[in-house]
């Protein structure tokens, strides 16, 4: 991950694959809370068959990674469309869902 801009009076984050973050720093690494959004190509997991593309994540982060409990708002290929997951995460992956909601 190649970092492009940040900006620490603002607390935001840009990449060079155009993802931003808006939260918290602890030494230079997004830490605490934060909301990441993601841009549209990118893929969670290869694991998650289903998941098209992330959204954004709005949670805890710790040493870069989400960590501990987050909503994570999904697109899917499916008719469903976008799924919110609330999730319990450790090292940026799903642990346990908590609740998940669809909307269109």
């Amino acid at each position: 991950m190649m970092i492009v801009y940040e900006n620490i009076l603002n607390n935001t984050l840009y990449i060079a694959d155009g993802t931003s973050y808006n939260g918290e720093f602890k030494d230079g690494l997004r830490h605490g809370k934060g909301e990441q959004r993601f841009v549209p190509s990118t893929h969670i997991d290869n694991n998650w068959d289903l998941v098209y593309r992330a959204d954004k994540y709005v949670g805890d982060w710790q040493d870069n990674y989400m960590e501990g409990v987050g909503v994570l708002t999904m697109y899917f290929k499916d008719p469903k469309g976008k799924q919110q997951v609330t999730a319990v995460f450790s090292n940026s992956a799903l642990v346990r869902v908590i609740d998940k909601s669809y909307s269109k």
